[in-house]
């Protein structure tokens, strides 16, 4: 039996998924989106990491962000509901 590893994975990361909750947490308790730092410090993450996983996220539709602006990722309405 072959398999194919360039083949996209379905599977949630949970580093990614810690990350997307750690977003989620910080806007509803500070009403506005953490910086990478607060989010590696609250996720044991690196900072390159946390900035991968945001990455990967805003590319699955599960965040939105505006570039050139600090402080502007946004939970998706429906990633917040399947959260």
């Amino acid at each position: 039996m072959t398999t194919d590893s360039s083949a996209p994975t379905l599977a949630r990361k949970p580093s990614r998924e810690r990350v997307f909750a750690a977003v989620i947490s910080h806007h509803g308790r500070h009403g506005y989106a953490p910086t990478v730092r607060e989010l590696a410090a609250a996720t044991d993450l690196g900072v390159s990491t946390v900035a991968y996983h945001l990455d990967g996220l805003v590319a699955a539709g599960r965040l939105t962000r505006r570039p050139g602006l600090v402080r502007t990722l946004v939970p998706a309405p429906a990633a917040v509901r399947s959260a």
